[in-house]
């Protein structure tokens, strides 16, 4: 599969964090960034269950049952999948990998399976919808808002012209494998940390909400413990205000959390310096704890926090 996203989408390939420098030397050093955040959507243990159209090659109109698993290699770089999917007579195995390929500017991916045939395609995705066009085939997969599950609906084609439904299929989220080795994980969370603050920058809420945790608990001088719903009510509306959110240092606390200082950058100019605190799970934020510091306007002058 070789996977892009377009630029009418929601992550257009100027954004996906790659210095020329790293595109020109094949050897530079790289960073996992945006895309990769996008696929940790992925990564666990799924079931599968579904049923094949009638106009299906084989198992016309069977039910469809397994598993799929996705987890992050070391690195955070690519996503690597294996499926096994029964049907009433037969069987459907194989594997995958994801990833960004600088060379090529796009999403890769390559997929092998039992029946001897390997799949590529081209790969967009907004908000929680992610959408595979490959020369014979084609899906769209459907997130839940919670990211636990997602449904696939697959369509197929002789000729690359006329399309006919495939199967359709729900996977619902059983085990989360999502970590890796903990020298990974420590590289993994300063990544995600900068994600996440670039996210406002961009006032792009599909770009943050993979890195957000189900169970969520947000606190603030203003927030007490709330959880991600109400977060993303209360809390995310205001990035319209920001201009940029300028990463000072992420500093490593221990080995599930990290310490940010940053300075937020408002649309009128007003400089405002905060430290937060993120405590992580299973990959993702699952914590955060925000402590407010000084204000400055445009020029530079201090701006004493009211005391009422």
């Amino acid at each position: 599969m070789v996977l892009q996203f377009s630029t009418e989408d929601f992550l257009m390939q100027p954004r996906m964090h790659l210095h020329t420098s790293q595109l020109a030397d094949p050897h530079a050093g790289r960073t996992p960034g945006a895309v990769q955040a996008l696929l940790r959507m992925f990564v666990g243990r799924w079931q599968i269950e579904g049923q094949n159209s009638l106009s299906a090659p084989t198992a016309k109109g069977s039910a469809v049952h397994g598993e799929d698993v996705y987890e992050m290699m070391p690195g955070g770089f690519f996503l690597r999948g294996e499926w096994q999917h029964g049907f009433d007579q037969g069987e459907h195995i194989g594997s995958c990998m994801l990833g960004f390929h600088p060379d090529k500017g796009s999403l890769c991916a390559h997929t092998y399976d039992n029946l001897g045939f390997t799949r590529e395609y081209v790969l967009t995705v907004r908000d929680r919808t992610w959408r595979f066009a490959g020369r014979y085939e084609r899906a769209t997969y459907v997130f839940a808002e919670d990211g636990r599950s997602f449904e696939q609906h697959w369509e197929i084609s002789r000729n690359g012209l006329a399309w006919q439904p495939l199967c359709d299929m729900v996977a619902t989220l059983v085990d989360e494998v999502r970590a890796t080795g903990s020298a990974q994980f420590a590289i993994d969370r300063e990544a995600i940390a900068r994600q996440c603050y670039e996210a406002y920058s961009r006032h792009d809420r599909a770009l943050l909400e993979p890195l957000l945790g189900p169970n969520l608990k947000f606190t603030s001088p203003y927030d007490d413990a709330i959880d991600r719903a109400t977060y993303f009510t209360r809390c995310w509306p205001g990035n319209i205000r920001m201009k940029r959110i300028e990463v000072e240092r992420v500093l490593l606390d221990g080995d599930d959390a990290v310490v940010v200082t940053y300075t937020l950058v408002t649309a009128s100019g007003r400089r405002i310096h905060n430290t937060e605190r993120l405590w992580f799970k299973d990959g993702m934020i699952d914590r955060v704890e925000v402590f407010f510091g000084t204000e400055r306007d445009a020029a530079g002058a201090f701006l004493p926090m009211r005391r009422d």
